[in-house]
């Protein structure tokens, strides 16, 4: 599942003027749909945000608050990704192409539907 979304992102990307930047771009989008999920869930059990996000808080720069946003969640993250999903094997996955158009319909869809669902 995860190489097809993957491969969903990779092939709206490629198709860009981020090109060169598809694979990274692809991983990074993923990552962050990942976070916002946890950050969804932890909310729903009224869990302290800054608790779990300590460095967030305080009279930081966004500058270095965002630093500390990529190096501790988003770099890990995306070296886990990569070493075991190599853009190679995004590159060379054979999809049916009604699946990649049902995929990318539903990822809209879903899109959406996580937009509206945060609004209320």
């Amino acid at each position: 599942a995860i190489k097809f979304i993957l491969y969903l992102l990779y092939s709206y990307y490629k198709n860009s003027k981020w090109s060169k930047l598809a694979y990274f771009s692809s991983v990074l989008l993923f990552l962050g749909f990942c976070y916002f999920h946890i950050i969804i869930l932890l909310l729903l059990i009224n869990a302290n945000l800054l608790d779990i996000l300590p460095w967030w808080g305080g009279d930081q720069t966004k500058l270095i608050k965002n630093l500390k946003l990529g190096l501790f969640y988003f770099l890990p993250g995306y070296l886990i990704i990569t070493y075991f999903i190599k853009e190679n094997e995004i590159k060379e996955l054979k999809v049916d192409p009604s699946l990649v158009f049902k995929g990318k319909f539903f990822f809209i869809i879903y899109c959406e539907f996580l937009f509206i669902a945060n609004q209320i």
